[in-house]
Protein backbone atom coordinates (compact mmCIF):
# COMPACT_ATOMS: atom_id res chain seq x y z
CA UNK A 1 0.00 0.00 0.00
CA UNK A 2 2.77 2.44 0.56
CA UNK A 3 3.97 2.08 -2.76
CA UNK A 4 0.28 3.19 -4.35
CA UNK A 5 0.59 5.94 -1.57
CA UNK A 6 3.92 7.36 -2.72
CA UNK A 7 2.59 6.98 -6.20
CA UNK A 8 -0.43 9.02 -4.99
CA UNK A 9 1.78 11.74 -3.94
CA UNK A 10 3.88 11.92 -6.59
CA UNK A 11 1.21 13.00 -8.82
CA UNK A 12 -0.38 16.07 -6.26
CA UNK A 13 3.47 17.17 -6.09
CA UNK A 14 3.59 17.54 -10.14
CA UNK A 15 0.58 19.70 -10.01
CA UNK A 16 -0.15 20.27 -6.29
CA UNK A 17 -4.10 21.92 -5.71
CA UNK A 18 -4.36 23.85 -2.18
CA UNK A 19 -4.58 22.08 0.81
CA UNK A 20 -2.82 19.04 -0.74
CA UNK A 21 0.45 20.03 -0.92
CA UNK A 22 0.25 20.74 2.74
CA UNK A 23 -1.13 17.39 3.35
CA UNK A 24 1.12 15.27 1.18
CA UNK A 25 3.76 14.19 4.24
CA UNK A 26 0.43 12.03 5.78
CA UNK A 27 1.10 10.00 2.79
CA UNK A 28 4.47 8.57 3.25
CA UNK A 29 3.14 7.58 6.95
CA UNK A 30 3.28 3.55 6.84
CA UNK A 31 -0.48 2.85 6.61
CA UNK A 32 -2.71 0.22 8.52
CA UNK A 33 -3.42 -3.05 6.57
CA UNK A 34 -6.86 -3.37 5.00
CA UNK A 35 -8.52 -7.25 5.40
CA UNK A 36 -9.09 -7.48 1.56
CA UNK A 37 -12.83 -7.29 2.03
CA UNK A 38 -13.76 -7.18 -2.21
CA UNK A 39 -17.13 -6.23 -3.66
CA UNK A 40 -18.99 -7.49 -6.90
CA UNK A 41 -16.94 -3.96 -8.55
CA UNK A 42 -13.01 -5.52 -8.20
CA UNK A 43 -13.84 -8.00 -11.23
CA UNK A 44 -13.08 -5.14 -13.28
CA UNK A 45 -10.01 -3.96 -11.95
CA UNK A 46 -7.97 -6.33 -14.11
CA UNK A 47 -9.55 -4.15 -17.22
CA UNK A 48 -9.11 -0.98 -15.79
CA UNK A 49 -5.61 -1.99 -15.02
CA UNK A 50 -4.70 -2.38 -18.32
CA UNK A 51 -6.12 0.72 -19.54
CA UNK A 52 -4.28 2.51 -16.95
CA UNK A 53 -0.91 0.96 -17.91
CA UNK A 54 -1.39 2.73 -20.79
CA UNK A 55 -2.07 5.96 -19.61
CA UNK A 56 -0.33 9.18 -17.89
CA UNK A 57 -1.24 7.48 -14.65
CA UNK A 58 0.31 3.95 -14.93
CA UNK A 59 2.26 4.34 -11.83
CA UNK A 60 -0.90 4.37 -9.78
CA UNK A 61 -2.56 1.47 -12.12
CA UNK A 62 0.46 -0.64 -11.47
CA UNK A 63 1.02 0.09 -7.44
CA UNK A 64 -3.02 -0.40 -7.66
CA UNK A 65 -3.17 -3.77 -9.18
CA UNK A 66 -0.54 -4.73 -6.20
CA UNK A 67 -2.30 -3.02 -3.66
CA UNK A 68 -5.85 -3.85 -4.56
CA UNK A 69 -6.26 -7.57 -3.08
CA UNK A 70 -5.49 -6.16 0.74
CA UNK A 71 -7.96 -2.95 0.22
CA UNK A 72 -11.04 -2.84 1.56
CA UNK A 73 -13.56 -2.36 -0.91
CA UNK A 74 -16.39 0.83 0.40
CA UNK A 75 -19.82 1.87 -0.52
CA UNK A 76 -21.60 4.87 0.07
CA UNK A 77 -24.58 3.51 2.37
CA UNK A 78 -26.95 6.03 0.82
CA UNK A 79 -26.61 4.65 -3.04
CA UNK A 80 -28.27 1.13 -3.01
CA UNK A 81 -30.41 -1.31 -5.14
CA UNK A 82 -33.26 -0.19 -3.55
CA UNK A 83 -32.74 3.60 -4.83
CA UNK A 84 -30.74 3.09 -8.06
CA UNK A 85 -31.90 -0.21 -9.41
CA UNK A 86 -30.92 -3.75 -10.13
CA UNK A 87 -26.92 -4.01 -10.72
CA UNK A 88 -26.09 -0.71 -9.97
CA UNK A 89 -23.83 -2.05 -6.71
CA UNK A 90 -22.69 -4.86 -8.42
CA UNK A 91 -20.93 -1.88 -10.67
CA UNK A 92 -19.58 0.63 -7.97
CA UNK A 93 -17.17 0.38 -5.30
CA UNK A 94 -14.10 2.51 -4.12
CA UNK A 95 -10.62 2.25 -2.13
CA UNK A 96 -9.66 4.87 0.56
CA UNK A 97 -6.51 4.97 1.56
CA UNK A 98 -6.22 8.23 3.53
CA UNK A 99 -9.21 9.28 5.80
CA UNK A 100 -11.36 9.36 9.22
CA UNK A 101 -10.16 5.48 9.99
CA UNK A 102 -8.72 4.72 6.80
CA UNK A 103 -4.94 3.01 6.72
CA UNK A 104 -3.59 6.49 6.81
CA UNK A 105 -5.35 8.65 9.40
CA UNK A 106 -6.54 11.98 8.64
CA UNK A 107 -9.62 14.00 9.49
CA UNK A 108 -9.63 16.76 6.96
CA UNK A 109 -7.99 14.67 3.65
CA UNK A 110 -9.85 11.57 1.92
CA UNK A 111 -7.94 9.79 -0.70
CA UNK A 112 -8.96 6.71 -2.73
CA UNK A 113 -9.78 5.54 -5.73
CA UNK A 114 -12.72 4.87 -7.57
CA UNK A 115 -14.27 1.93 -9.97
CA UNK A 116 -17.27 2.50 -12.00
CA UNK A 117 -17.79 -1.03 -14.49
CA UNK A 118 -18.46 -0.36 -17.81
CA UNK A 119 -22.52 0.48 -18.92
CA UNK A 120 -22.45 3.07 -15.82
CA UNK A 121 -24.27 5.75 -14.97
CA UNK A 122 -23.43 7.14 -11.71
CA UNK A 123 -26.59 9.64 -11.31
CA UNK A 124 -26.44 13.87 -10.56
CA UNK A 125 -25.12 13.69 -6.49
CA UNK A 126 -23.04 16.56 -4.21
CA UNK A 127 -20.99 16.93 -1.29
CA UNK A 128 -20.09 19.26 1.22
CA UNK A 129 -16.32 18.25 0.52
CA UNK A 130 -14.44 20.28 -1.96
CA UNK A 131 -13.19 17.09 -4.63
CA UNK A 132 -10.30 16.49 -7.47
CA UNK A 133 -10.48 13.98 -9.83
CA UNK A 134 -7.41 12.50 -11.56
CA UNK A 135 -8.46 9.93 -14.74
CA UNK A 136 -6.68 7.00 -13.81
CA UNK A 137 -8.41 4.51 -16.89
CA UNK A 138 -10.93 4.70 -19.36
CA UNK A 139 -13.24 7.18 -20.99
CA UNK A 140 -16.03 8.32 -19.68
CA UNK A 141 -18.43 11.33 -19.51
CA UNK A 142 -18.31 13.71 -16.39
CA UNK A 143 -21.51 15.86 -15.91
CA UNK A 144 -20.97 19.40 -13.73
CA UNK A 145 -24.21 21.64 -13.11
CA UNK A 146 -21.97 24.51 -14.92
CA UNK A 147 -20.67 23.23 -18.11
CA UNK A 148 -22.96 20.08 -19.26
CA UNK A 149 -21.41 16.49 -20.20
CA UNK A 150 -17.86 16.33 -21.18
CA UNK A 151 -16.04 13.33 -22.27
CA UNK A 152 -12.36 12.84 -20.12
CA UNK A 153 -9.82 11.18 -20.72
CA UNK A 154 -6.54 9.40 -18.75
CA UNK A 155 -4.88 11.86 -17.54
CA UNK A 156 -8.01 14.17 -16.99
CA UNK A 157 -8.31 16.08 -13.83
CA UNK A 158 -11.81 17.37 -12.69
CA UNK A 159 -12.52 19.91 -9.73
CA UNK A 160 -15.90 20.11 -7.96
CA UNK A 161 -16.38 22.86 -5.66
CA UNK A 162 -18.70 21.81 -1.93
CA UNK A 163 -22.33 21.08 -3.38
CA UNK A 164 -21.51 21.50 -7.24
CA UNK A 165 -23.85 18.76 -9.19
CA UNK A 166 -21.76 16.17 -10.98
CA UNK A 167 -22.30 13.15 -12.35
CA UNK A 168 -20.42 10.42 -14.71
CA UNK A 169 -21.40 7.25 -17.61
CA UNK A 170 -19.34 4.97 -18.60
CA UNK A 171 -19.64 3.23 -21.64
CA UNK A 172 -17.38 0.11 -22.92
CA UNK A 173 -14.86 0.66 -20.38
CA UNK A 174 -14.42 1.00 -16.97
CA UNK A 175 -13.54 4.06 -14.84
CA UNK A 176 -10.71 4.03 -12.65
CA UNK A 177 -10.41 7.27 -11.08
CA UNK A 178 -8.35 9.08 -7.87
CA UNK A 179 -9.95 10.90 -5.88
CA UNK A 180 -9.21 13.85 -3.13
CA UNK A 181 -11.83 15.71 -0.84
CA UNK A 182 -10.73 18.23 1.52
CA UNK A 183 -13.07 19.95 4.26
CA UNK A 184 -16.16 18.80 4.84
CA UNK A 185 -15.15 14.44 4.66
CA UNK A 186 -17.12 12.68 6.72
CA UNK A 187 -20.45 13.96 5.01
CA UNK A 188 -21.16 11.25 2.60
CA UNK A 189 -22.48 12.39 -1.23
CA UNK A 190 -26.05 12.22 -1.57
CA UNK A 191 -27.65 11.80 -5.06
CA UNK A 192 -29.55 15.36 -6.01
CA UNK A 193 -32.87 15.87 -6.76
CA UNK A 194 -32.34 16.41 -11.58
CA UNK A 195 -30.60 13.47 -12.46
CA UNK A 196 -28.80 13.68 -15.86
Amino acid sequence: MLRLLQAIASVYRQAPHGPLAAALPKLSVEPRPGTGKRKPVAQFVGQAVALGREGPLAAIADAFAATEPECDWLQNPNYSEASLGPGYVDRYGYVELVGPGRPVESADLLVGLLLLGPGMHYPDHAHPAEEIYHVVAGTAEWWREDEGWRRKRSGAVIHHVPMMRHAMRTAAEPLLALYCWTGEVKTYATMTESRR
